[in-house]
């Protein structure tokens, strides 16, 4: 049988922490989808829904919670992580009523990512990696 990817979305604008974000879990085994733009979102979301996304809320171009309003508003329901350095008590409500798996600030440690999502993710027969070594 062959072996089934996961596929996230990353939504970060910051391209050095995008591209140390996708590659710690590119090597876990997911598919990562790295846009930098609400724009650049919008159109990755047009082509295939997503497992699972991982949104900063402040983008150059709109704002993480409004790609996460887009895909409940098509009725995707996939897991959805959310993290910033805005720890406002708004940015935590809107992104509470659009159903986040976790709402986490900045800096993030890759570790605790990757166990909030294995978390998040529902039961699959296909096992994810372990969450192993440092971060």
């Amino acid at each position: 049988m062959a072996a089934v990817h996961l596929v996230l979305l990353v939504v970060e604008d910051d391209e050095k922490l995008a591209r140390s974000m996708g590659r710690f879990l590119s090597q876990r085994g997911f598919v990562v989808r790295l846009v930098e733009t609400e724009a650049g979102a919008l159109e990755m979301l047009g082509e295939a829904t997503p497992d699972a996304a991982i949104l900063d809320v402040h983008l150059s171009d709109g704002s993480g919670l409004d790609v996460l309003e887009h895909l409940r508003q098509a009725g995707a329901s996939i897991p959805a992580i959310v993290m910033t350095a805005d720890d406002s008590l708004a940015v935590r409500q809107r992104a509470e009523r659009l159903g986040v798996a976790a709402f986490l600030t900045k800096p993030v440690r890759p570790l605790e990512l990757l166990r909030i999502l294995q978390q998040a993710l529902p039961p699959s027969p296909y096992p994810l990696p372990p969450a192993g070594g440092t971060g």
